[in-house]
């Protein structure tokens, strides 16, 4: 891990997004960087001076912001900066300025889990940012995990690259890998055995569990909620497979609500760059 950009705007949702930054920061000696955006509406898009208070506004509220981060900060480096624009681009551009490969960001409040990732400006950056996010729901209070319960679509093993992160996260952290695989009546699946080889030769304490549900949001929390102390980890070689179960309608009608932070890797994920 590298190091480690927060979006925020402040609120007190993205404020315990950033205790997990802290904390994972901590254990890998990173630094973690905030990043605050904004807009300016049209009408007064064309008046500079309007513009520039809102800047220097938004400028004096992240200044503010960093000192009361700094004291709590317990060592790491904090930076910031503020951007105007869109943030789900402005996230994704702001990234490789400051060599990070990890975004750690707060979601909407909603009934469940499917609606307080998707609609949001974590959705757009979870579904085409190169970089893992770590989503956190909101009303997530901080605390130590201990497990992080990782879901494998039904493709060949996943990158090297990408499962040697996923272990690095576990080791950094000292949880265990609880990996699961969920099939539907209506198609059945697996997955490569060779991932829980090739796990194994990497000497990490890791479970592999297989199961079948009516559909894959729903086995995939269910499993889940055995470890409350946990990180949700998905893992998949196709961008779609992310989208198409959060959005079909089944899965939004049936998701429970759960407390759990999500970590999406893609494929691709987490390379140094």
């Amino acid at each position: 891990m590298k190091n480690i950009l927060v979006p925020t705007d402040f609120s007190d949702n993205a404020d315990n997004a950033l205790d997990y930054a802290l904390d994972l920061a901590r254990h890998t000696n990173r630094s973690v960087h905030l990043l605050h955006t904004y807009t300016v509406t049209t009408h007064a898009g064309h008046l500079a001076n309007l513009a520039r208070v809102v800047r220097e506004d938004r400028e004096k509220e992240m200044a503010a912001y960093l000192t009361k981060v700094e004291a709590k900060a317990n060592g790491v480096v904090v930076t910031a900066r503020v951007r105007e624009g869109d943030s789900a681009e402005q996230i994704k551009d702001e990234a490789p300025k400051h060599d990070a490969n990890l975004i750690v960001m707060g979601t909407l409040g909603a009934n469940n889990l499917a609606k307080k990732i998707l609609g949001s400006t974590a959705s757009n950056v979870i579904k085409h940012a190169d970089l893992p996010v770590l989503a956190v729901p909101a009303g997530v209070k901080f605390q130590q995990f201990e497990h992080l319960v990782v879901a494998l679509d039904a493709l060949n093993m996943p990158a090297t690259k990408v499962l040697d992160r996923m272990v690095d996260f576990a080791e950094a952290l000292k949880v265990e890998i609880n990996l699961v695989h969920v099939s539907t009546p209506e198609k059945r699946t697996a997955v490569d055995s060779k991932t829980a080889q090739y796990l194994s030769s990497k000497g990490v304490k890791y479970t592999f569990d297989t199961t079948e549900s009516e559909s894959v949001l729903k086995g995939i929390v269910d499993f889940a909620s055995r470890y409350p102390k946990s990180v949700l980890c998905l893992i998949s070689r196709q961008r779609n497979w992310f989208s198409n179960i959060f959005h079909s309608s089944v899965s939004t009608g049936i998701a429970k609500e759960t407390n759990l932070p999500l970590l999406v890797l893609h494929d691709g994920a987490w390379e140094n760059k």
